[in-house]
């Protein structure tokens, strides 16, 4: 029997069947994930270097100049873009469409690995490169500002601890951003030249000398019976106090502590972007939502919850 004979001769079967086809079209298409615009993930790598205190001349030639030589023999690379900035690096390689971005970005991290350890004129104290695969799924789909004027300074804990982490445990969330709030604090050291020359001293000895001080090693484990104690030396600084009697050396016997060249002082980072609501100090959230998730179910989740956090 034919296709169009038992379309004839049987009616309510052919009926039953396409209603059956409409009825599984009408439910995935329920089910179908909604996004602003197809996922797309352009085929570049960024490769991204921080280098802190160094100005953008040093980047270029210590850091970015170097990475290049070795990054421009990955395969299937179609072009490389870098742009040098004071402390930071970023070298872009865009690759042939078609090209397994998870392949290329094994070669690129065995080049920096390679430029790492054979190329002297990379320094050591640079920060280890990261690399960085753009993705639309990567765009936040939801942003709130949050302001408040009496606890502002402890805001920001305050809106990771009950919102954030609120935030994080619902499905299809993938990773939930904060940015501004209170200031952080930071120990600053300001060096008098003339007494760092006249001990003898430079710049790079206190430096190292902090690096040496302020660092906590294990030192092995302790058994007694059948229990294992774990022993570690504490050294990190735990008061600015501590931090001024640090020895840099001896003279005659006599100790030159590290306030006898500089001024130790408990202040706070320097302030490099702010986030305003209505004309007033905040924070702003922004919420990923996982790849491959419903970017309206994700956010009315995400609402839904944050309405209920507010009431309590």
């Amino acid at each position: 029997m034919s296709l169009p004979e038992f379309g004839v001769k049987k009616p309510v079967t052919s009926l039953m069947i396409f209603l059956a086809i409409i009825i599984i079209a009408l439910y995935s298409l329920s089910r179908l994930g909604i996004d602003m615009m197809p996922e797309i993930e352009p085929p570049s790598i960024s490769v991204i270097s921080s280098y802190p205190g160094a100005g953008s001349e040093d980047v270029e030639v210590k850091v970015t100049e170097e990475l290049e030589n070795q990054l421009g023999t990955t395969p299937g690379l179609e072009k490389i873009t870098s742009n040098s900035s004071e402390g930071s690096s970023v070298i872009t390689l865009k690759f042939v469409w078609g090209t397994n971005l998870d392949e290329a970005s094994n070669d690129v991290r065995d080049r920096i690995d390679l430029a790492k350890r054979f190329l002297p004129d990379i320094p050591d104290e640079m920060d280890n490169p990261f690399i960085f695969k753009f993705n639309t799924a990567n765009i936040p789909i939801i942003y709130f500002g949050i302001t408040a004027k009496q606890t502002y300074p402890d805001l920001y804990d305050l809106v990771d601890k009950r919102i954030g982490d609120a935030l994080r445990q619902l499905p299809g969330v993938g990773t939930v951003q904060i940015q501004g709030g209170g200031l952080e604090r930071q120990i600053n050291i300001w060096i008098d030249r003339q007494r760092l020359e006249g001990y003898g001293f430079s710049v790079l000895d206190i430096q190292n000398k902090l690096a040496q001080e302020n660092i906590t090693q294990p030192v092995g484990s302790l058994k007694t019976g059948l229990t294992d104690y774990l022993i570690r030396l504490p050294g990190e600084f735990a008061r600015p106090e501590e931090i001024n009697l640090l020895i840099l050396s001896k003279r005659n016997g006599n100790p030159i502590y590290l306030k006898d060249v500089a001024r130790i002082e408990d202040s706070f980072k320097e302030v490099t972007s702010l986030v305003r609501i209505n004309k007033n100090p905040g924070i702003m959230i922004m919420v990923q939502k996982q790849s491959g998730t419903n970017s309206v179910e994700v956010a009315s989740q995400v609402k839904k919850r944050t309405e209920e956090l507010v009431k309590t």
